[in-house]
């Protein structure tokens, strides 16, 4: 996860990060646009837009590419899971 060290992010927000896994920026990027909500609770609503705009220009034109526009009912649910996990490590 060495793209987070390029993030204008605090220690915290790192660990928090970190912990999702997260390997790619594009993983994180998705992740965020597609549970705003979560980060927004933990993060606050201008601190988690600061993030997608910090990501977006780590994205590969590919990755810009195949950013998906609509969600299928299977992704939903995965994005159901990621929000809990979210949730979970926030409230630790």
């Amino acid at each position: 996860m060495k793209y987070l060290d390029s993030l204008p992010i605090t220690e915290k927000e790192k660990e928090l990060i970190r912990a999702l896994e997260t390997d790619e920026p594009a993983t994180l990027y998705m992740l965020i646009r597609l549970s705003v909500e979560a980060f927004e609770e933990y993060f606050g609503k201008e601190r988690t837009w600061h993030l997608i705009r910090y990501l977006y220009p780590l994205l590969s034109a590919e990755d810009k590419e195949f950013l998906p526009i609509d969600v299928s009912d299977e992704d939903r649910f995965e994005l159901f899971r990621a929000k809990e996990q979210i949730k979970k490590l926030m409230n630790k």
